[in-house]
């Protein structure tokens, strides 16, 4: 009794409510993992299928109305020539598959900034407008209204 009585008042029976729950729920969480698993049931992942039929057919039409042209293909998808030609299309199939790809998305603003970069890294802006810079006085305003500044 003596023995009890010590390891009860040192804290020896005190249960940590936290910890006490932490081991119900994985307790719990283990139970009801093991019933679940009995009711799966074992399936095969399909890898990537690619484009269906329907979307390369509607795909191969664009390619059909336009005869194959490249200016008429690029009038079409709003793009610049340049970027059909790099794709070296070589029948409605081909189109198809490299229209659904992604290979004729283009990206005007990103067009844009490239340009933009290549004129002033080439200083061919910055030249033309440094010849056109001149130096000016800035005014301060001290206070005082000087009368040749006011319009009228």
């Amino acid at each position: 009794a003596k023995d009890f009585a010590h390891k009860m008042l040192s804290g020896a029976y005190l249960v940590d409510s936290t910890e006490d729950a932490k081991k119900n729920f994985r307790s719990q969480l283990h139970h009801d993992l093991q019933v679940q698993s009995r009711h799966l049931r074992k399936t095969s992942t399909r890898g990537p299928q690619g484009p269906s039929i329907e979307e390369l057919n509607v795909a191969r039409q664009v390619y059909i109305r336009n005869s194959g042209d490249e200016r008429k293909i690029a009038q079409e998808l709003k793009v610049p020539l340049a970027h059909v030609r790099n794709q070296n299309i070589k029948n409605a199939d081909d189109f198809a598959g490299k229209f659904l790809a992604g290979a004729f998305e283009y990206d005007k603003i990103g067009e844009a900034k490239h340009k933009m970069r290549i004129e002033l890294l080439g200083g061919m802006k910055l030249e033309k407008q440094k010849t056109q810079l001149r130096q000016t006085k800035t005014k301060e305003f001290d206070g005082e209204l000087n009368p040749r500044d006011v319009e009228e």
